[in-house]
């Protein structure tokens, strides 16, 4: 029986990437809402509870950038580690 490859993942880069993503995603949601007023303004609100100084302001679109890197970054790295394991 033949053995199958596996490709192995990075944790470090699977981080960045699901973490530059969010952040991204943050960023544009705060950004749409500044400009077009009350766009997605209840999931604004809602997400102001999680990452504290979020709002639809340009300091809020980098708070929230910088927030949701962060976590991003560590949902990927505990992800990967946790698949990594399944995997063995």
């Amino acid at each position: 029986m033949a053995k199958r490859k596996v490709m192995k993942l990075s944790l470090s880069k699977t981080g960045v990437l699901i973490g530059t993503m969010w952040g991204v995603n943050l960023l544009l949601l705060a950004l749409l809402g500044m400009l077009f007023a009350g766009f997605a303004g209840s999931i604004i609100a809602g997400l102001a509870t999680l990452y504290t100084g979020y709002a639809a302001t340009l300091t809020g679109a980098v708070i929230g950038f910088i927030f949701g890197f962060l976590h991003g970054y560590i949902v990927g790295f505990v992800g990967d580690i946790a698949l990594s394991l399944l995997m063995k």
